[in-house]
């Protein structure tokens, strides 16, 4: 079992990791983790690049969490036997970051490199409700849902959520 899950910040993506690597046992790859050292200290590309390709070299199963790199995006995307891209609408996804930065403020996440605290700055808000849903980055999504249609699966909002986790086995075990 291979699931990539993407989508835009706040939507729940490591959320929903944590929970399908509970249920399944699969060992998750984030991508903030790898893009960010410690204090939100960017990572050389090639650098990246070799962490993503010795975690798919040595792993059969795996989710990989996140998007922020165009590092092997494609790759990723046709390697997973299930996608899930999580197109949460920008206020859900703006209250979902507020309420993880109440929860985590001043602590670490097991998503994020060491020493890179949960933000929630006028750069990370603008980011949630404008910048980060550019036509570019939306269309890039979107092409990944449908080029890869038959094993993508769209989570619009919680109702979408709740369904899915419902039904794990009968979607990721077909």
């Amino acid at each position: 079992m291979k699931i990539m899950i993407y989508g835009y910040s706040g939507s729940g993506k490591s959320t929903l990791s944590k929970i399908i690597q509970e249920e399944y046992h699969l060992p998750i790859l984030y991508i903030d983790k790898i893009i960010h050292k410690e204090n939100w200290e960017h990572r050389d590309d090639e650098e990246s690049k070799t962490i993503i390709q010795n975690f798919l070299k040595t792993n059969n199963n795996w989710i990989i969490d996140g998007n922020g790199t165009p590092l092997f995006f494609e790759e990723r995307a046709n390697m997973a036997s299930n996608i899930i891209f999580m197109c949460f609408g920008k206020w859900t996804c703006y209250k979902n970051a507020k309420k993880r930065y109440k929860e985590y403020k001043n602590k670490e996440r097991e998503s994020r490199a060491d020493g890179c605290e949960e933000k929630f700055d006028f750069k990370f808000k603008k980011r949630l409700l404008f910048s980060g849903r550019k036509k570019k980055r939306r269309e890039c999504f979107e092409n990944i849902a449908k080029t890869y249609a038959e094993k993508t699966i769209i989570l619009k909002n919680n109702r979408d959520l709740q369904w899915f986790l419902q039904n794990l086995d009968k979607i990721l075990l077909k």
